[in-house]
């Protein structure tokens, strides 16, 4: 439409001016016509313009000087790298030192006063329930106390009848039978009270195993006031890291830990690798590890544990590291990202990440020379190590390369390498 309508104007308009005639007078700049249909020619280059930015010479590039000075370069230094497999992996607890807390005998919960995260220490009660095994316990130890007392007197009194009548035997007065029935008695006294000793004492080492101590066995038996609350003690110091119990709940004694208690000074690294890397993987190998929450800082251990399957789901191998953590500033559940040292380790120069560009699987840098030209070289990148990028080929140590800019050149420079 826009060609039609040109015309149309130039048309119309050229005849309008051609009958104004030749005269000066009359005389019509017609270079508006030009200006309108972009038929006019451009200006002539000033003489006086700016030189070009980027100039070839011998198959390098000479940058100009504001360019340059934007430019930021770094010298290549050798660097020693290790094949890593990168993968994943998540923290938990150390099961080596690990206590899980199991109630002994059934019952309903009264309290709970820890919670997980508590740090508790040893003999601390975890919770309290009523027990009936140890109400059951406790009626025994009141009756084997009595018995006790029972067999104390029975002691005593068959010990006077033997001094008795071994007193009238020596005197004529009494005959050898009764001195015989005084001493068999005694005999008897004496084994029930040995019965009735150690019957008392298998009852206070099941109140031990209750959790009482053994102040509170003696006031127990002092007063024989039963309790049919009983207190679940730390087996150990530590921090509990799991509690399945609440108030209320009836434990029927066995079967699954209540608390798991742990000291948190080390934990287990449990790392999941790829099926077609197992072969490569072996017990003893470097591991640095990184979390989320602590993403500037490297933690380093070693493998010490491979599982003899991958999982049938996720088509993984079970590696494991432990870790120490004397701070505690790692925490169970942590998800990290996994490096595992493999092979023998190797020199070679190093460039950091953003030096290279890539054209499909082709790498390159820039090479800045002291007499401030670039040139494009290409390399054959190997491990990835951080920022840092083994140089297998195309580089040597105390070249410099740029690091910022590298981008900008490639697309100043397009136009000559094409």
């Amino acid at each position: 439409m826009l060609p039609i309508l040109r015309t149309f104007w130039l048309v119309a308009l050229v005849p309008a001016a051609l009958a104004l005639g030749p005269s000066p007078a009359h005389a019509v700049d017609l270079s508006f016509l030009g200006r309108l249909f972009g038929t006019s020619k451009p200006a002539a280059e000033s003489p006086t313009e700016a030189p070009d930015r980027v100039t070839q010479v011998n198959g390098r590039f000479r940058i100009s000087e504001s360019d340059w000075s934007t430019f930021a370069t770094q010298k290549v230094e050798a660097r020693v790298f290790r094949e890593q497999i990168i993968t994943e992996g998540r923290l938990a607890i150390d099961e080596n030192s690990a206590v899980p807390v199991i109630s002994p005998y059934a019952g309903r919960t009264t309290r709970v006063p820890v919670i997980a995260g508590d740090v508790v220490r040893r003999g601390q009660p975890l919770l309290f329930m009523l027990a009936n095994d140890m109400v059951s316990t406790q009626n025994e130890f009141v009756a084997a106390i009595s018995n006790l007392d029972k067999a104390v007197a029975q002691l005593r009194l068959a010990e006077i009848n033997e001094k008795r009548q071994s007193d009238l035997f020596a005197g004529r007065a009494a005959p050898q039978r009764d001195v015989d029935q005084a001493r068999a008695d005694l005999e008897n006294a004496r084994a029930d009270h040995r019965a009735a000793v150690t019957g008392l004492e298998a009852l206070e080492n099941r109140l031990r195993l209750f959790g009482k101590t053994d102040a509170e066995i003696a006031r127990f038996r002092a007063d024989r006031r039963i309790n049919p609350e009983i207190a679940i003690p730390a087996p150990a110091d530590g921090t509990v890291v799991s509690r399945r119990v609440s108030p209320g709940q009836f434990l029927s004694g066995g079967g699954e830990p209540v608390f798991v208690i742990d000291d948190l000074d080390t934990l287990w690294l449990n790392i999941f690798v790829r099926e077609e890397d197992v072969p490569r993987v072996r017990r003893g190998a470097q591991v640095e590890f990184r979390v989320i929450a602590l993403r500037n800082q490297a933690f380093a251990a070693r493998l010490d544990f491979i599982s003899a399957s991958i999982d049938p789901a996720s088509k993984r191998l079970l590696v494991r590291a432990t870790v120490d953590n004397p701070q505690g500033v790692l925490k169970q559940q942590m998800f990290a990202s996994v490096s595992i040292q493999v092979g023998a380790a190797a020199t070679s120069p190093a460039v950091p990440r953003n030096a290279l560009i890539y054209e499909g699987p082709v790498a390159r840098v820039w090479i800045a020379h002291p007499d401030k030209t670039a040139e494009l070289r290409r390399v054959t990148p190997g491990i990835t190590d951080g920022d840092q990028v083994q140089i297998l080929q195309g580089l040597q140590g105390g070249e410099e390369v740029v690091v910022r800019g590298a981008l900008f050149i490639d697309q100043m420079t397009a136009a000559f390498r094409r």
